[in-house]
């Protein structure tokens, strides 16, 4: 985990914050027993995390979670991807796309039809495209 910005402030447990959705305007509260907070209005639940510095909303199966750092009168959104994500799983995706994605290809390239040539053209574009869009998901980490 990165170190969080000097100028960010370890949340408080007890205190009650602005929720950090953009959707309303809803306050973040303590939830009874537990060490996560939850949102008058958008009904999200959050916990901390980095000794308290950070704020992370839970749910939801998208390996990029949404975090933020309190810096006293505002929330800062940060970004970042888990680890596990990008070092195991990232790269199955690219293998697989490239080796699954060539096998169609060179098999329809040795195919005798007219419909061949054009689905393979197709098909290697495609390839092209999904691997860009990882790449790019690569680089938002």
């Amino acid at each position: 985990m990165l170190p969080p910005s000097p100028k960010c402030q370890k949340i408080d447990p007890e205190q009650t914050y602005p929720c950090p959705c953009a959707r309303r305007r809803g306050k973040l509260q303590p939830i009874t027993l537990t060490d996560a907070f939850g949102c008058d209005r958008c009904s999200a639940l959050f916990t901390t995390e980095d000794e308290g510095f950070t704020l992370v909303q839970l749910g939801g199966i998208d390996p990029y979670r949404q975090m933020w750092h309190w810096m006293g009168n505002r929330w800062q959104a940060t970004y970042r991807g888990s680890a596990k994500y990008e070092t195991a799983i990232l790269p199955w995706h690219i293998s697989v796309t490239l080796v699954g994605g060539m096998l169609i290809v060179l098999l329809l390239l040795s195919a005798d039809s007219v419909f061949a040539m054009p689905l393979a053209m197709l098909i290697a574009i495609s390839l092209l495209l999904i691997l860009l869009w990882l790449l790019i998901l690569r680089q938002r980490s």
